[in-house]
């Protein structure tokens, strides 16, 4: 028994830097949780932390896996609430730059096999993800030596800790870590919650009955945004629509009083959400509904309509929590106010970014950051100009689609061809400054040199070489000006000059320290250049930034001739980031440019041949009044380069021959008459609707004549439009982070204008405290509570709270005291233990219970036994003799052993009293000889142990009533109970394609399940009743999850025939698989489908008919 410590937040803040190079952290400080886990992390203990929501508790587990695996070694486990967070988790820690992507990190899920290589995989990792129902399966099998890697772990982390107390999944986590606890007893728990009241019990039971090791308890009260909770009544009684309509009126009141701001409404049905949304709009209340079933697409322009219409028009959202955001790339370049870029992923609250405000871009702020991990597929945009971007699908860009009004429009709607607004002009750089010569020196190290290593000095650090390459014919000159350049830099001329005869060039070369040290922190070392970006050099900074660009068109830069006094200013590179990045910062100078490849050929230097390495390089060029504005912000330095450029731009202004500027405002001239436009503008209004684009010279001209405001602000704006080159779905497991400006609800990302797509909600109402007949959790209503106020974008958040009157008090006790974490071991369900009793019957089976002397140590080690504060011999005795009496157990000579039935329940994770009665009601059915009358087949399946102890409500009596005379008719009154009854009458609609009425989301539960329990049947078949039935249960499985009834059987079985297609085939005669063989003609036009689909069906069909 280890010792107990509590410690609290550490508000003197320590810097990440002091923490080991063991995992680098992006940011400056730890915030009061971390700092305080930072006393503690290398210690041989267990923690306990609970903290709320965005308060830095993954930093903190990583904090001490980091430590543990590269000081100490050993695996790390890591507990994750379901599957898809697990996946998330991975891919998190996998990405490009984690401090944890050299790890080996594997998944270990329900949705991966232990094979061989998998195995090998689990034995080699450094830490293993997987949920707490796989360490319990896991745990249970540890004679195979695939579950090793569960005693070489030293740490197991427990995400989400308060799923202790979660029925169906709590159960699993307790007995999981009991067992893991037991074979390795030198690993460490870690338990991470926001939510358990009772953590100082969890912590304790740790310390007492899991690990001899020390704990900490850290209790934290920081929480980035203060919320305030506001509880409201309403008048309950009455009828339940009656009550729906108090609960709506209430939470008009508080729109009404809180009118200029957003709000998120929280709702348990859809049936809610849709009349709050009927109320609203007699008030004049625009909403917007948000609920589960939504397809994709119809989500997806729920959102959009939501996010267009900002602060200023939309803002009530109704929603059961299935709000998706939209986001960019983790490496996307964000355009920052001060002219500098940076990576989304490196991005934080209160910096400030170009944002656009209609007319210009201005300086705007982030206010929230929102990492998303969620693994679907991505889109990769591509524009005619050459940028790029990878976006995820509920992504907007401010586009025109069909040449129509311009607005935020989301990806999956953009099309080749369509127009998209990028940034003209930041104007940041709007006048001529002196250019810094440190900066045109970096400038022509990217294009012509490089910094390579040679040695190690005696204190450790690189001796590294600087070379820059001159082309000896051309560049000689410029070469000894480069050099007095660095001489004048370095305060030092050491500087030697080379001549590589092989290839006819010169090299400026130099290893001396007090040299090479201006360079080293701004360059990578070696020649491979793929990886060559500008974000280390200081982009912001006027005269530095004139100086790098002179360099790179300097060295491997200059003027192309295209033929026909076409001229382009080019510059080209191996890196393709290097590009991007050139693009955008061309843009604080109002210089616009396109991208592009050029395809690399071989060479013949000196008669030597010199083979190409790559297929491309990349290009970017600019054209036109673009190079006017570059020969006047920037220019070059390079004497021949420069007069030929000042040659080109003298023939561009006495030519004007300029590049045509594109606006897409078809739907804007729609309105003018064709004579006028033709007879005033020369414009053919036919050719502007349906084939060309108009310029922006002439739709000012058409602006101003027509005084059309709409034109005018179009043609003014700091927007320039290109065309989408393609647009295509990627599969991209990468992260994608989300943020949201302060102002203007936009940000520039990659060049491209994006919005914001997090969903703002001051405030939050959330509508009562009961789904159906069931309470809310208190944990779940927590949840979506937290939704209200963000850090950094309101000064807090307001939640409301909707109470029953007659019942406000109970409730509000509940929330302000929320429900403790108790185990789920002794959830007592019509006077059965049921789940104490599946966990026994699972320890008898896995032989780590054999004796009653074992049982009772096995469950003094549970957290249900810590809490009851002593072993209760009575409820293990009676669980006991239940589980003899029901045939699952049996005991020989003081030894208990698994029947059938007993082994099928610890197999299947089933309730061992339902596999029981399952037995029993088709042992009866098959000797009746009842299996094709479904009232029998129903009763057999709704007749067991777990549906017998429901609930039925008055509706769902009314509903059941027909089928409950047929029921007593065949086996008497009062024989089975009215739960069970309403079991059989969903299962009976189900077999059937009938509509349950009150009883429906009691069958769609039964139909998701019926896979599962189709399992057990068959495995009970086969272990013991040798009933033979396998082709039964086969169509049984079919009629259920289908919803047809048995003559339709074959039809569903068939590729795209489903029960409608199967009612309309037997509406029109079609009885068996010969008539779907034989009536070709009929078939087609009563399914209409292509006729593949129809040969792919009359296939099957054949191959039906020569099968039986």
């Amino acid at each position: 028994m280890g010792n107990l410590f509590k410690v609290s937040d550490q508000n003197d803040l320590v810097e990440s830097k002091q923490y080991p190079n063991y995992a680098k952290f992006p940011f400056q400080h730890f915030n009061p949780v971390q700092s305080r886990i930072f006393d503690f992390y290398n210690q041989d203990c267990n923690a306990v932390i609970a903290s709320s929501t965005s308060s830095g508790k993954t930093v903190s587990s990583e904090m001490l896996a980091a430590s543990q695996i590269r000081e100490k070694g050993g695996k790390i486990l890591y507990l994750a609430p379901m599957k898809a967070l697990a996946k998330e988790k991975y891919d998190d820690w996998t990405k490009e730059g984690h401090h944890f992507s050299d790890l080996n990190i594997s998944i270990c899920t329900g949705d991966y096999r232990l094979t061989a290589d998998r195995q090998e995989e689990l034995k080699n990792a450094d830490i293993i993800i997987l949920t707490s129902e796989m360490l319990n399966s896991r745990c249970r099998n540890m004679e195979s030596e695939k579950n090793d890697f569960l005693i070489q772990a030293k740490i197991c982390i427990v995400d989400e800790a308060h799923l202790l107390t979660v029925p169906g999944r709590g159960d699993h986590l307790e007995v999981g870590l009991m067992n893991l606890t037991k074979i390795n007893k030198d690993i460490r728990i870690v338990l991470l919650s926001a939510t358990m009241p009772n953590v100082d019990e969890i912590a304790e039971w740790v310390s007492n009955s899991l690990s001899d090791k020390d704990t900490y308890l850290l209790l934290s009260k920081f929480r980035p945004c203060p919320l305030g909770v506001h509880y409201e009544t309403y008048f309950d009684a009455g009828k339940y629509e009656d009550q729906e309509l108090e609960k709506i009126s209430k939470a008009l009141e508080i729109m009404e009083d809180n009118e200029d701001d957003k709000f998120l409404i929280f709702v348990h049905t859809k049936r809610t959400g849709e009349l709050l949304k009927t109320e609203m709009k007699k008030r004049g209340m625009e909403a917007l509904f948000h609920s589960a079933d939504l397809t994709k697409e119809q989500r997806e322009k729920l959102e959009s309509s939501f996010k267009d219409k900002g602060k200023d028009g939309l803002q009530y959202l109704i929603a059961t929590s299935t709000i998706a955001w939209g986001c960019h790339h983790e490496n996307s370049l964000i355009s920052m106010s001060d002219g500098s870029l940076k990576k989304l992923k490196d991005l934080s609250v209160n910096d400030k970014v170009f944002s656009f405000d209609g007319n210009k871009f201005v300086e705007d702020i982030i206010v929230n950051k929102e990492k998303l991990e969620k693994d679907d597929y991505k889109y990769l945009v591509e524009l005619e100009s050459g940028q790029s971007t990878i976006v995820n699908s509920s992504h907007e860009f401010y586009s025109a689609i069909k040449r129509s009004i311009p607005s935020y429009n989301l990806v999956s709607k953009i099309k080749k061809g369509d127009y998209l607004a990028i940034p003209s002009n930041f104007e940041i750089f709007s006048s001529k400054t002196k250019s810094d010569d440190f900066g045109y020196v970096c400038g022509y190290i990217i294009g012509d040199g490089c910094l390579t290593k040679k040695r190690l000095y005696a204190d450790g650090q690189d001796s590294l070489i600087l070379d820059i390459s001159f082309s000896y014919k051309n560049e000689y000159n410029h070469m000894l000006y480069l050099k007095k350049l660095i001489a004048k830099i370095s305060k030092d001329k050491n500087i030697s000059v080379k001549l590589d005869e092989k290839c006819n060039c010169l090299h400026l070369k130099s290893n001396r320290r007090n040299v090479v040290s201006n360079f080293k922190h701004l360059f990578p070392h070696g020649r491979n250049k793929d990886k060559l970006s500008l974000l280390n050099h200081p982009i912001h900074n006027n005269s530095y930034i004139i100086g790098l660009i002179q360099g790179l068109f300097d060295s491997d830069g200059g003027v192309s001739n295209h033929g026909k006094n076409n001229y382009s200013l080019e510059f080209t590179n191996i890196s393709y980031n290097l590009i991007k990045e050139l693009h955008q910062i061309l843009i604080n100078f109002g210089i616009q440019s396109s991208i592009g490849k050029k395809k690399m050929k071989n060479n013949l230097v000196n008669g030597r041949l010199i083979k190409k390495v790559r297929k491309y390089i990349y290009r970017l060029r600019i054209y036109g009044n673009n190079i006017i504005k570059f020969n006047k912000l920037i220019g070059f330095r390079n004497k021949e380069k420069k007069l030929l450029c000042q040659k080109i731009v003298s023939n561009y202004i006495n030519t004007n021959k300029l590049v045509k500027d594109i606006v897409p405002v078809r739907t804007f001239i729609n309105k003018y008459s064709s004579k006028e436009l033709k007879s005033n503008f020369g414009i053919d209004k036919y050719n502007l609707l349906n084939k060309q684009d108009l310029s922006r010279a002439n739709l000012i001209k058409v602006a101003n004549f027509y005084k059309d405001n709409d034109l005018l602000k179009l043609s003014n704006c700091e927007l320039k439009w290109s065309k989408v080159k393609f647009i295509k779905k990627i599969k991209c497991k990468d992260v994608f982070y989300d943020i949201e400006v302060k102002n203007n609800n936009n940000y520039v990302a990659d060049g491209f204008l994006s919005h914001n797509c997090n969903l703002p909600a001051r405030r939050v109402i959330i509508l009562g405290m009961h789904r159906g007949m069931s309470e809310v959790e208190t944990y779940d209503i927590w949840q979506m509570a937290g939704r209200a106020g963000r850090p950094g974008f309101d000064p807090r958040g307001d939640v409301y709270i909707l109470l029953p009157e007659s019942k406000a008090d109970k409730h509000r006790a509940r929330l302000q005291n929320p429900q403790n974490i108790d185990s789920k071991l002794l959830d007592n369900i019509g006077g059965h233990y049921k789940t104490l009793a599946f966990h026994i019957v699972s320890e008898i089976h896995h032989n780590r219970i054999k004796t009653k002397d074992d049982i009772k140590n096995w469950y003094s080690r549970t957290l249900a036994n810590y809490q009851s504060k002593g072993l209760n011999d009575s409820i293990l005795n009676s669980t006991v003799d239940l589980l003899i009496k029901c045939g699952a157990i049996k005991e020989e000579d003081g030894i208990y052993k698994v029947t059938s039935v007993g082994m099928v329940s610890s197999m299947f994770y089933y309730s061992p009293f339902d596999v029981a009665d399952l037995r029993k009601n088709f042992m009866a059915l098959f000797k009746s000889g009842n299996e094709n009358d479904d009232l029998w087949v129903s009763i057999a399946l709704g007749n067991i142990d777990s549906i017998k102890m429901g609930i039925v409500s008055k509706a769902e009596k009314e509903d059941i009533f027909a089928y409950q005379n047929r029921i007593t008719k065949i086996f008497g009154k009062d024989t089975i109970l009215e739960p069970s009854i309403k079991g059989g009458y969903a299962y009976y609609c189900a077999m059937n394609g009938l509509n349950p009425g009150a009883v429906a989301t009691t069958m769609r539960l039964y139909q998701w399940d019926f896979p599962r329990l189709i399992q057990v049947l068959q495995a009970i078949d086969s272990f013991g009743c040798k009933w033979n039935k396998s082709q039964f249960f086969h169509d049984l499985q079919s009629r259920v999850i289908y919803g047809v009834k048995s003559e339709l059987l074959d039809f569903v079985k068939l590729p795209d025939i489903g029960k409608v297609r199967a009612e309309r085939l037997w509406s029109l005669g079609f009885r068996n698989l010969s008539d779907i063989v034989n009536r070709k003609d009929v078939l087609k036009t009563a399914l209409n489908l292509k006729q593949e689909k129809i040969d792919e069906i009359i296939k099957e069909a054949q191959k039906g008919i020569l099968l039986s």
